[in-house]
């Protein structure tokens, strides 16, 4: 027997959490710092709520592991939104804790609703069933496409005294691969496919530049995948959003496999009739009106990336042939006059910078010459 906020500090610590981040509120925040003290936890102190949850948001896309942040009930649960986002559209596991729900008007609003809308799941923790839910959520973070939960919980609730239950680790529930004949068919068949490499793919960089450079495969990269292939490779040819321009990198291709690949890290837009569908390998079931899906199959990426494997024959792609695709994506991205533009001033640091080198960007009009320029060698080399 031990108190929930023991065992919860417990269990974090068992999946290889080692630092949470966030403002302390009153109540279960100071239960909670001090269980992780004793499992081992350090508490890094920031300087707002929002900086809280995007620290631990790329902790979790980092690492794997889910990151944690904790903060005070309402104006400091409403200061934590923007990290929440981020973890839900960037696909990041997450955990939140927040103080609360207040048993007054006083800093009172609906916690829970709120984080409904840009997390997989929320909960409050109370009862004697409470690791279960807290375990239940648990999953759902660490399951694909994985995402950000939201705990809510009050300093009685922290200290109620609740039976042990077994450490779980930080293994989601992902459904084995699902690969039919059509499959098996298409995969064969293809004779120039073009790889689009997703965020997915980031923990599986060597065997992914291991089939593309046996096959001869071209490869393109989300933003999110940058370094997955490294750009020395001569299978790489660039960056990919969906953007119109790009749409030449794809003329010639029978099909486009899609790699750990997401279609909400695309644009918005219309994929051209006379482009080949997607081939898709995820780690989730994913539908999006603007990706035309050819076939698809769902399981862990290095079961699909052994079949892929098992299935593909060298392409017909010839070493003049990527390196002229690479050649235009270029052209997108280089400096368009003589004057110092944005993309010049990449080109300078790029050019003087010891890589493999670290970059982040964030998002705006520079965002495009930067990650389209920048030297990217090893996966989260670019974090945006």
């Amino acid at each position: 027997m031990s108190t929930l906020a023991n065992q919860i500090a417990k269990r974090l610590r068992a999946a290889g959490v080692e630092r949470m981040f966030g403002i302390p509120g009153g109540g279960s925040s100071l239960d909670l710092i001090e269980a992780a003290r004793l499992h081992d936890i350090e508490f890094v102190v920031t300087r707002t709520e929002a900086a809280a949850t995007i620290m631990a948001a790329v902790t979790g896309e980092i690492t794997g592991v889910p990151g944690v942040a904790l903060v005070g009930v309402g104006p400091g649960a409403s200061s934590a939104t923007n990290g929440l986002a981020y973890a839900s559209l960037e696909r990041s596991p997450m955990f939140l804790f927040i103080d609360g729900p207040a048993s007054s008007a006083h800093q009172h609003f609906d916690q829970q609703a709120l984080y409904a809308p840009i997390t997989k799941a929320t909960a409050h923790l109370h009862g004697t069933n409470a690791i279960e839910q807290f375990m239940d959520a648990w999953q759902q973070a660490v399951s694909p496409p994985l995402g950000p939960v939201m705990f809510e919980f009050t300093a009685t609730e922290a200290n109620i005294v609740i039976p042990e239950a077994p450490t779980a680790d930080n293994q989601s529930a992902r459904p084995s691969a699902l690969f039919g004949d059509s499959w098996r068919s298409r995969l064969s068949e293809t004779r120039k496919p073009v790889a689009v490499i997703g965020l997915q793919a980031r923990h599986y960089a060597d065997r992914i530049r291991g089939i593309l450079e046996k096959y001869n495969i071209p490869a393109v990269m989300t933003y999110k995948a940058l370094g997955v292939v490294s750009s020395e490779s001569s299978q790489f040819v660039g960056p990919v959003t969906g953007a119109v321009g790009e749409n030449k990198i794809f003329e010639g291709a029978d099909t486009v496999i899609g790699i750990g690949f997401d279609p909400i890290e695309f644009i918005p837009g219309q994929w051209p009739d006379d482009l080949p569908a997607f081939t898709i390998l995820s780690e989730a079931e994913i539908s999006n009106p603007r990706i035309p899906i050819g076939a698809a199959a769902t399981g862990t990426l290095s079961d699909l990336l052994d079949e892929l494997d098992d299935q593909m024959m060298p392409s017909a792609w010839t070493t003049a042939d990527i390196a002229m695709k690479r050649a235009q994506l270029h052209e997108i991205y280089a400096p368009l006059s003589e004057t110092f533009s944005c993309a010049a001033a990449i080109q300078v640091i790029a050019g003087t910078s010891l890589h493999p080198a670290s970059i982040a960007c964030d998002a705006g009009a520079h965002m495009f010459s930067t990650l389209g320029l920048w030297p990217s060698m090893e996966p989260f080399g670019v974090l945006k």
